[in-house]
C-alpha cells in the first residue's frame, strides 16, 4: 500500500533590498520562478512516504522592491503569496528543480511524481481549517530584516549574503536565518536563498502515522529562485 504523507502547510520566501537612493521599482508580474517549502519524510519505514514541493509562482506573487544595484544590502522588498495559488507536488517543477536541490544537500534523492489525484488530496488537505486554514487566512507575508555581505556555502552552492527573513503564517510570526546570492545585472535582479525552519514554530503539527513509524520531519527547508527586471 502506498502511503502519501503531507504538509499542510505553505511557507512564502523573499529577499529584501531597498536603498532611498537610485529605488528601482518591481511588481509581480515582473518576476520569474519559485518561492517554495521542501518537506522531509521521516519515520522508521520512511520509504513508504514521499519529500514534498510546495511552490508559490513568482508571477503570482505581489512583490513590492526599492534597491539600490550597488548596495543591495539595505533596502526594502516584501512579498505577498495567495494561498489559494499554491501548487503542490507538481511534475514539471520537480524535474526542473531535483536538480538544484541535490547541489544544495537539501535533498540526496529525486522528488517522486504522484498521480494528479493523490496530488489533488493532498492540496485540499494542505488548505484545510485546521491546518493552513485558507478561508481565515488568505495570505501569507515575508520580508527580510536584515541582509548583510557574508561568504557561506551549503552543499555545492557558494552564497555571497547573509539574511533574516520575518515570515508570518497563520498569523504567526518567525524570523528565519537565510543564505542568499543577490545578483544585479544592468536592470536586471536575480536572487538564490535558503534556509531552514521548524513546523512547530508556525502552530503546525507535524504530521505522524503508525506510531511514528511514518512521519514529517518538523524541519523543513524554504528555498527561492527567482529573476526580475527592474523598473525605475
Amino acid at each position: 500500500m502506498k502511503i502519501i504523507l503531507f504538509l499542510r502547510i505553505a511557507v512564502v520566501l523573499f529577499v529584501f533590498i531597498s536603498s532611498p537612493l537610485a529605488a528601482a521599482q518591481l511588481h509581480g508580474a515582473e518576476a520569474e520562478g519559485i518561492f517554495s517549502v521542501i518537506l522531509h519524510r521521516g519515520g522508521t519505514t520512511y520509504w513508504l512516504a514521499h519529500n514534498h514541493l510546495m511552490v508559490a509562482d513568482a508571477r503570482e506573487a505581489k512583490i513590492e522592491l526599492n534597491v539600490e544595484p550597488t548596495k543591495p544590502e539595505g533596502g526594502e522588498f516584501r512579498v505577498v503569496i495567495d494561498v489559494q495559488k499554491l501548487i503542490v507536488d507538481d511534475g514539471a517543477l520537480h524535474q526542473k528543480w531535483n536538480k538544484r536541490i541535490r547541489e544544495l544537500a537539501i535533498l540526496n534523492e529525486d522528488f517522486i511524481d504522484l498521480s494528479l489525484d493523490d496530488r489533488t488530496k493532498i492540496r485540499s488537505q494542505m488548505l484545510a481549517e485546521d491546518q493552513l486554514s485558507a478561508a481565515m487566512f488568505q495570505e501569507i507575508k515575508a520580508e527580510l530584516v536584515n541582509l548583510k555581505s557574508s561568504p557561506s556555502t551549503r552543499g555545492l552552492v557558494s552564497f555571497n549574503y547573509a539574511g533574516v527573513l520575518r515570515m508570518t503564517i497563520r498569523g504567526k510570526a518567525k524570523e528565519i536565518p537565510v543564505q542568499a546570492n543577490v545578483h544585479v545585472d544592468g536592470d536586471s535582479l536575480s536572487v538564490e536563498a535558503a534556509g531552514v525552519s521548524d513546523l512547530t514554530d508556525f502552530g503546525i503539527t507535524p504530521i505522524s502515522i503508525m506510531l511514528g513509524a511514518i512521519k514529517v520531519l518538523p524541519e523543513f527547508e524554504i528555498y527561492a529562485n527567482f529573476r526580475t527586471k527592474l523598473i525605475p
